[in-house]
């Protein structure tokens, strides 16, 4: 039996998640997502937040239903730190069926990131290595660093667009503020 995974890591239900890189197919995934270019990662807990609320009744409003967690996709980091980087990003959840057309999605009018739009963007179907993140989601990034050091260490392509999945699994867990990420890298085919 092949196991595939939803974003979020619904296949995991211990609520650690995936405790050691694991490798899973994946099939096609349309998102309901809100993109973001030159995104100063500072600003990136901010901008899912926003999106974290405002999309949902935005989504119901055109009958879309919700299938899983956040999801926050990167096309594009750049920057020599966190502090300076700025990514290209789609937030958002995945949904049943891909929307017909672009959506406006209303946001706090006190935010910086007003007037957004919500699109369909798929995430690829493939071989996707998987790791969780279990900690403050501002620490992440030495989850990351862990991720691809090992696929490159074990002959493993990691192919953007990497994307992670905030898992809400504790109590004071928020959709944004949670204690589990888990952290996807498509993989290039074998030779």
């Amino acid at each position: 039996m092949t196991i595939h995974t939803t974003p979020g890591g619904s296949d995991v239900e211990n609520g650690r998640g995936y405790s050691t890189l694991t490798v899973l197919d994946q099939p096609s995934v349309p998102l309901a997502a809100v993109r973001v270019n030159d995104l100063a990662m500072d600003a990136l807990a901010e901008c899912a937040r926003v999106v974290a609320e405002a999309l949902p009744p935005a989504l119901e409003r055109e009958g879309a239903a919700i299938t899983g967690h956040l999801v926050v996709v990167f096309y594009r980091v750049g920057g020599i730190d966190s502090a300076h980087a700025k990514s290209d990003v789609a937030i958002g959840f995945p949904i049943e069926t891909p929307l017909e057309e672009e959506i406006a999605v209303e946001s706090d009018a006190t935010s910086a990131f007003t007037d957004l739009a919500a699109s369909t963007v798929t995430l690829p179907e493939g071989r996707i290595a998987v790791l969780s993140h279990n900690g403050p989601y501002s620490t992440r990034d030495d989850s990351w660093n862990a991720l691809l050091t090992t696929l490159t260490d074990r002959g493993l392509e990691p192919t953007p667009p990497f994307w992670e999945v905030s898992v809400p699994v504790g109590e004071n867990d928020t959709v944004v503020t949670t204690s589990r990420t888990d952290l996807f890298a498509p993989l290039a085919p074998l030779n």
